[in-house]
């Protein structure tokens, strides 16, 4: 283990270390980012002339064991002019479908900030391809764990799943969002 990468994962459990105790979810990254900003761990992005338009590009996050929490926390140390938060929970039995659910969440998260983004004409890129997010939801719709694929449905009927895609597909076809490899 080097020097930066045993720092990296001492820093990681500072900020890990700065939740405990918050009251809220709204308090826990408040007092996150407030840490990550007093030990200089956030990389801020340069500010753009007034008549530039914003840029977003978005990705994703999938939160589901403990130590996935710190990882999280590592690879968030990042900021920018604004921010658009898309989270949901989803709760389904222990099956092997499990990734393709998790999978599935993020990418319907990750599709309705598009397109709420290039509603409003922000400049929007997906990381990853961009059929990606819609082949994680088919993937999962077909999970052989009835149990599991009805949660996911009723999840997607809760969010209006059918218009999330809808829009992004016109945004797609339109040539409106662009893809990062």
């Amino acid at each position: 283990m080097t020097d930066h990468s045993a720092a990296d994962i001492a820093a990681t459990i500072a900020a890990a270390e700065s939740l405990i105790g918050a009251t809220s979810s709204t308090q826990a990254c408040t007092d996150l980012a407030d840490f990550l900003q007093e030990q200089q761990l956030v990389a801020r992005l340069p500010a753009h002339d007034a008549g530039q338009s914003d840029m977003v590009c978005i990705d994703g996050a999938v939160a589901s064991e403990q130590t996935d929490e710190l990882a999280w926390i590592a690879a968030v140390a990042t900021a920018s002019n604004a921010q658009l938060v898309r989270r949901k929970t989803l709760v389904v039995p222990v099956s092997s479908a499990m990734d393709q659910v998790r999978s599935a969440v993020m990418a319907l998260c990750e599709m309705s900030a598009a397109v709420e983004l290039l509603d409003n004409g922000t400049d929007t890129w997906m990381d990853g391809g961009l059929v990606t997010p819609l082949l994680s939801v088919v993937t999962a719709v077909q999970a052989a764990d009835q149990q599991t694929a009805t949660a996911l449905c009723d999840l997607m009927d809760e969010i209006d799943a059918a218009e999330i895609i809808d829009g992004y597909i016109d945004h797609a076809t339109q040539g409106s969002v662009a893809a990062l490899p």
